[in-house]
């Protein structure tokens, strides 16, 4: 079944926001660019309004990575108000990954006793305000921010592991893994188009196992998203996700 058959009002739209997407192309060039001409590139795309906000604050790779988060949160937020009720279900549980952003965000700044200020350029826009992250932030518990994410199943168990360890890298671990617990059984839900939106999680976690390299594995096994059976050498984990279901269930079934 297409969703341009089930959703054919939210189709047409996206269909027309395709059109404001950078040309493939394009990219190639952009990898030669300095960091100023990329920036002056971004300001001649749909990306202007961000690039100028913020830079009067930010510049280089911060002012760039910050104003393109910003207008990625708009495009979310434009696409639930044009998604019809089963799409915005969809989009509302992948703005939990901004959530989880957002949530390691706040407990970095608390732990390095940052002003919110000097943070609120690294927030993610999501499904919760600015304002509210500001009123979590400054009551300074890392527990609150924990227990505000809707996509752990045990909250409790997470803030007891920190309260003893006081370990952020697993903490901010076991925040992810989570998140992809709680999406892969999202997908799993769907009646239409979850298989395609399972091996887009999957291909995301590979990527996130990836860049967290080989030496923090090897330092830190129980950091890995993979279960125990599939961890090895980074060649060994792209394999796993690619097609191993053990791994897949492996993920699906760790306890959050």
């Amino acid at each position: 079944m297409k969703l341009s058959s089930v959703y054919p009002y939210t189709y047409g739209r996206v269909a027309a926001m395709r059109s404001e997407l950078l040309p493939s192309d394009r990219y190639s060039q952009m990898l030669k660019m300095s960091l100023s001409e990329l920036t002056q590139f971004l300001q001649g795309t749909t990306y202007k309004t961000e690039v100028d906000t913020h830079a009067l604050h930010s510049h280089g790779a911060a002012l760039i990575d910050v104003a393109v988060q910003d207008h990625l949160g708009k495009v979310a937020a434009k696409l639930r108000r044009i998604s019809e009720e089963g799409l915005r279900q969809v989009i509302d549980a992948y703005l939990q990954r901004r959530e989880s952003h957002n949530a390691k965000t706040l407990i970095r700044g608390m732990i390095a006793r940052f002003p919110f200020d000097r943070i609120r350029l690294h927030l993610m826009e999501g499904s919760t305000a600015i304002e509210k992250y500001k009123e979590r932030y400054e009551k300074g518990s890392v527990d609150s921010v924990i227990s505000s994410l809707q996509f752990i199943r045990n909250p409790a168990r997470m803030i007891a592991e920190f309260a003893q360890t006081k370990d952020l890298f697993r903490l901010e671990a076991r925040i992810d893994e989570a998140y992809y617990q709680y999406m892969l059984g999202f997908a799993r839900n769907l009646p239409v188009q979850g298989d395609v939106m399972r091996q887009f999680i999957m291909e995301e976690v590979r990527f996130k196992n990836l860049m967290t390299g080989r030496g923090s594995f090897r330092a830190n096994p129980d950091m890995a998203l993979l279960p125990k059976s599939c961890r090895g050498t980074l060649l060994q984990q792209a394999s796993c996700l690619s097609g191993n279901k053990e791994c897949a269930d492996g993920i699906q079934g760790q306890s959050g």
